[in-house]
């Protein structure tokens, strides 16, 4: 289950972990669904994904500016 935050909100920059390899993503964020997940955008190929609560933890939230992660 997802540590509490605030809210997830379109457009947001998130990085998540997947539980099973420890790999991190980063994605924007398209939809949460506090049920299914966060339906996220990968930055590098374009693709919508589901990541599904069960499989991914929330890391961090990430800050754009100019096209550069913080």
């Amino acid at each position: 289950m997802a540590p509490k935050v605030k809210s997830y909100r379109n457009g947001q920059y998130i990085v998540l972990k997947n539980n099973s390899t420890d790999e991190d993503v980063t994605i924007k964020i398209v939809m949460y669904d506090s049920i299914q997940g966060w339906l996220g955008e990968e930055l590098e190929t374009k693709d919508w994904n589901w990541y599904a609560l069960d499989t991914y933890t929330f890391v961090k939230r990430l800050k754009m500016d100019k096209n550069v992660l913080t």
